[in-house]
């Protein structure tokens, strides 16, 4: 697969994600796309959808390629959750 892909944008700034990055990353056309600037750099992710210990969906924080919210990371490390 080709790291880089030139496309252009439509009229409405639309662009279409390449199938073979949609399969590698698993994304469906339900699928909620995260967009972040960084820098100059435009950033796709998909949208972090729950916690992996307890389901929960706000306040979520990346730990080594999962998502866990703020009350079990306290709740972890031995702090009172809120």
């Amino acid at each position: 697969m080709p790291r880089t892909i030139i496309r252009q944008m439509d009229e409405l700034g639309r662009i279409v994600i390449p199938r073979d990055y949609r399969n590698a990353l698993a994304w469906k056309t339900e699928t909620k796309v995260a967009i972040q600037l960084d820098g100059n750099k435009m950033v796709l992710s998909a949208e972090p959808s729950l916690c992996f210990l307890c389901g929960g969906k706000e306040k979520l924080r990346e730990v080594k390629d999962k998502y866990i919210c703020e009350a079990c990371i306290k709740e972890l490390s031995g702090e009172q959750a809120e």
